[in-house]
């Protein structure tokens, strides 16, 4: 173990920052592979430090605190890569890994224009594949010529002749020059520093981050902190396995116009990371993934390919101003687990979500947005770059906008595989969900409106949508002060198929099921319906209810809750419906056979049938009960009573 201060550095407040980081260097370079190097307490003025061909710790367990004194990086360490050698071809193969079995297993197997072990090759090397190919699905370059890059990490299981047996089958297509390397064996420890940063750095537009780590296969980092920042406080790029732990990122600026992102952690092509029991307070991301736009024949290896296969975990972040967790287009397979974002708010350039998805194979899994702008969304932000997001067991409490926003932007196609399960969905806004240009499949949620403005609540708005929906909760809550609200808004070619809803409200004329100004003529199929009353209110008047299709009020298409014509058909929502009482307006012209009606839910469930027509002399309805034809002109009605067995007529 190297202590720092014995062998030279001062760590007094007022220390040159110049003679400070050029004594570190000098330790660095000086240093042996796998050295610790150990800051006692005290505070280190630090420009930049750089590693490179060697394995080092950086520990202190006196919380030493580090300022930075630059627009740049205070540690730059960059682990490597051994074995650059191009590949000529590749293939899929079926191999038997077992020992005297028979289980093949398919993968690609790599030819290199020599002797692979020669190249340096070794089974088990964990080794990075990438090529010219662009990324599919990705955030054009930034510049004409420069695009973003496929690569990707495997395991070599066999190294024989030319070739280098991987693991398995590779995710992306490489077809131009492509190339394959290994890493060099160095990685790097940080536990225990504190960081912080200098007033200039605002004025004088700093926007670098604290670390930069690249290329490193097994980093680890455990508690860390910095109080402000005028950049990001972690990038990772080209990492793999990393395990970061108890980092601690606060007060990171967010002003994207002028290129300055303050992202708690910012990991660009990393694979296999762990991400726990972070904490991230008043940044831009706590959490995000990215990718770099690369020139043709760029050398960095560690920036080609997307960020894949991460887990975040037990991580909360407070009062951030885009979304607390993120990631970005190049996405692959990242879940958040168990992860709280709290306030998350509308900053500079920035939405205020608490988590928010783009890429392809995006889960979130018991995560919770409290008092969020929006609390989770999904983007397909360039054609097909987005798909298959998953929302298990996951809260939005009381948000101000949002509880969830599905939609395309820029140039994109359409948000597709979104899928809702077992969640809990509310908002204050005028509409609770909000899915544009995308196919979502909720099931098991409860989606709850708080709103109690003047403005016409509706929980879900759908523009050019597809929704599935079963087996869930609507709540519309507190009183309202407008007219009656609606459970849908529907726009352009969307669609809905509802089936088994129970709907919780107070005393609200839900006359209205969808507001659809919409091209597609039947955009709306709901089935079993059941209206529940919410405990904390009086009894709702069961008059309001309406069961049933379509009708057509001013020249626009609304769903309406009744029925028309011939009804029993339309009618199999009285066998799921709890209630004692179950009314049902009949529309004149109708023809009912009592006999027809569907089973009721117990012995003592009540229906009431009812003429309410309101014209004077208007049309009549025809009821056969009991073998007799029972004319209900306007204002009449008719009650039923499910003995168990058949429905008697008592009124």
């Amino acid at each position: 173990m190297i202590d720092v201060k014995h062998a030279g550095m001062s760590g007094e407040p007022s220390a040159s920052a110049d003679s400070e980081t050029k004594i570190l260097q000098s330790i660095i370079d000086n240093a042996k592979d796998d050295s610790v190097i150990y800051f006692p307490r005290g505070v280190y003025n630090l420009k930049t430090v750089t590693v490179s061909g060697k394995s080092l710790s950086f520990v202190s367990d006196e919380n030493a605190l580090i300022v930075q004194h630059a627009d740049a990086p205070v540690f730059d360490l960059y682990g490597g890569w051994s074995s650059v050698t191009p590949v000529a071809s590749l293939q899929e193969d079926e191999v038997n890994f077992t020992s005297g079995g028979s289980q093949t297993t398919r993968i690609t197997e790599l030819e290199l224009d020599g002797d692979a072990r020669q190249a340096g090759f070794r089974p088990g090397d964990i080794v990075k594949i990438y090529s010219q190919d662009v990324i599919p699905g990705s955030k054009p370059g930034e510049r004409e010529d420069t695009a973003r890059r496929t690569g990707e990490f495997a395991v070599a299981l066999r190294v024989e002749g030319n070739r280098v047996i991987l693991d398995r089958l590779l995710r992306e297509a490489y077809k131009t020059r492509v190339g394959v390397a290994k890493f060099s064996g160095h990685t790097f420890m940080l536990r225990g520093l504190r960081f912080d940063t200098l007033d200039i750095g605002d004025e004088a537009g700093w926007s670098k981050e604290y670390l930069s780590i690249r290329a490193c296969p097994d980093l680890r980092i455990s508690d860390l902190s910095c109080r402000r920042g005028w950049g990001s406080f972690i990038k990772l790029v080209g990492c793999f396995a990393y395990r970061i732990e108890g980092v601690a990122a606060m007060n990171l600026k967010n002003m994207a116009s002028q290129g300055i992102y303050g992202y708690g952690i910012n990991d660009f092509s990393s694979d296999g990371g762990v991400v726990t029991g972070c904490l991230f307070v008043n940044c831009r991301h706590g959490f995000t993934t990215n990718t770099s736009a690369l020139a043709p024949g760029d050398g960095r290896i560690e920036y080609y390919g997307r960020t894949a296969n991460i887990i975040v975990s037990n991580c909360h972040g407070y009062a951030c101003s885009n979304s607390a967790f993120d990631t970005h287009d190049e996405a692959w397979n990242i879940q958040f687990e168990n992860c709280v974002a709290q306030g998350s708010y509308r900053g500079n350039n920035a939405l205020g979500d608490g988590f928010s998805g783009r890429g392809r194979h995006i889960r979130f899994n018991h995560c919770t947005a409290v008092n969020c702008n929006v609390g989770f969304s999904s983007t397909e932000s360039y054609p097909q770059s987005s798909s298959d997001h998953v929302f298990f067991n996951c809260k939005a409490i009381n948000s101000s906008l949002l509880a969830a926003e599905m939609k395309r932007t820029g140039s994109g196609e359409r948000m597709r595989g979104v899928r809702f399960e077992f969640c809990h969905l509310e908002s204050s806004g005028e509409y609770v969900l909000n899915f544009r240009h995308s196919d979502i499949f909720m099931t098991g949620t409860t989606v709850r409106s708080l709103n109690a403005t003047g403005a016409s609540a509706k929980l879900i708005n759908l523009e050019s949508a597809a929704l599935e929906i079963s087996d869930c909760r609507f709540a519309i809550e507190p009183e309202r002060p407008d007219d009656t609200p609606k459970f849908f808004r529907i726009v352009g070619e969307s669609s809905v198929a509802a089936a088994r809803i129970e709907v919780y409200h107070p005393r609200h004329a839900v006359q209205r099921v969808a507001e659809s100004p919409s091209a597609n003529p039947s955009p709306l199929m709901m089935e079993d319906v059941r209206f529940r009353i919410l405990p904390t209110h009086p009894p709702y008047n069961l008059d309001n209810y309406r069961i049933g299709a379509w009708a057509v009020e001013d020249g626009a298409t609304t769903a309406y809750r009744e029925l028309k014509g011939d009804a029993a058909a339309l009618l199999e929502t009285i066998r799921h419906s709890a209630d004692p009482l179950a009314v049902i307006d009949l529309v004149p012209g109708t023809i009912m056979t009592v006999d027809r009606l569907p089973p009721g839910w117990r012995p003592m469930q009540r229906l009431l049938l009812r003429n309410r027509a309101g014209a004077a002399g208007g049309a009549i309805v025809a009821l056969s009960a009991e073998g007799q034809t029972v004319w209900l002109l306007p204002g009449d009605r008719v009650e039923l009573l499910w003995n168990g067995n058949e429905w008697i007529r008592i009124g």
